[in-house]
C-alpha cells in the first residue's frame, strides 16, 4: 500500500472517530424508549424558552428546581395524568439521579405523550452544573 493511500485511510478513520465523538457530545437526543434526554444546560435553555411543564417526580421530597410546576411521584404518573397538560405539550421530568424520571417518562410515552424530556443525571447534575436548587422546609403540594 502506498504512503498516500495510508494517509487517506488514516484521515478517513480519524474523521469517523471525530464524527462519533461529536455526535456523542451533541445536544438533546431521543432515546430508544421515546423521550429526549437533556443535559442541565439544555433543560435551562428549554425552560428559558418557555412552554414546558416542569415536573418533579422524585420521592421523597428532597428539593426542587425553581419554577417547578408540578410534584407527581414517579409511580403515580398514570393515576394523576389528569393534572398534566395534553399529549402534545412539552413535559420535562426530573428526580435526584434519573431512574424515577425514566420510569415516569416511559409511562407518559406509553400513554401517548410525544414531547417528553428527562433531565440527564437528575437534580444532582443540575446542582453540579451550578444551577439554582431549593429545599423548602415545609411540604409542598401533598409531599
Amino acid at each position: 500500500m502506498s504512503v498516500r493511500r495510508m494517509v487517506v485511510w488514516a484521515a478517513a478513520a480519524l474523521g469517523l472517530v471525530l464524527g462519533i465523538l461529536l455526535y456523542e457530545q451533541a445536544g438533546p437526543r431521543r432515546t430508544a424508549p421515546g423521550w429526549i434526554d437533556l443535559s442541565p444546560q439544555e433543560l435551562s435553555r428549554l425552560l428559558d424558552e418557555g412552554g414546558v411543564t416542569l415536573v418533579n417526580v422524585h420521592v421523597p421530597y428532597e428539593g426542587e428546581i425553581p419554577g417547578t410546576d408540578l410534584f407527581i411521584p414517579y409511580d403515580a404518573v398514570r393515576a394523576r395524568v389528569g393534572e398534566l397538560p395534553g399529549r402534545d405539550a412539552a413535559i420535562a421530568l426530573y428526580c435526584r439521579r434519573g431512574p424515577m424520571s425514566r420510569e415516569a417518562a416511559q409511562t407518559l410515552v406509553t400513554l401517548g405523550y410525544r414531547r417528553v424530556y428527562v433531565l440527564r443525571g437528575g437534580f444532582e447534575a443540575w446542582r453540579q452544573a451550578g444551577f439554582p436548587f431549593v429545599v423548602k422546609r415545609t411540604g409542598v403540594g401533598g409531599r
